[in-house]
């Protein structure tokens, strides 16, 4: 009987010892599991946050363009209204010489029009 008796024990041991470890597995599989979704959660956190970071440097150099586009056309306006001041200078000193001594203008376009005349005379030969 005693053999019989240690058999059952022997039984019932390994049926515990089987259903422990397959409780500890179990419970492996499950803290695995759960350990998987938290990650693959952060991991969607992470790309959200990248995605909010990219738009937001995006924007960021899209306003710097613009600042910069602003500032050039400053400059471009600058350096129009300066030209355009030094071309009036420049045309009011032509018209005061040429009201005051109007012969000398008269003399210079005359030699003037006589070299470009030769010029265009010279180059048909």
């Amino acid at each position: 009987m005693f053999p019989r008796v240690a058999g059952t024990w022997l039984c019932v041991l390994g049926l515990i010892i089987t259903s422990d470890t397959f409780h500890k597995e179990q419970t492996m599989a499950d803290n695995m599991a759960d350990m998987g979704a938290r990650m693959g959660e952060r991991a969607d956190e992470i790309k959200d946050q990248a995605a909010g970071a990219v738009s937001e440097y995006a924007g960021k150099a899209k306003e710097y363009a613009s600042q910069y586009a602003g500032r050039a056309k400053e400059y471009a306006q600058q350096g129009y209204d300066m030209a355009a001041e030094k071309s009036k200078q420049l045309k009011d000193t032509t018209q005061g010489y040429i009201e005051e001594n109007p012969w000398y203008a008269i003399g210079i376009a005359l030699g003037v029009g006589v070299l470009v005349g030769l010029m265009l005379r010279g180059s048909r030969d």
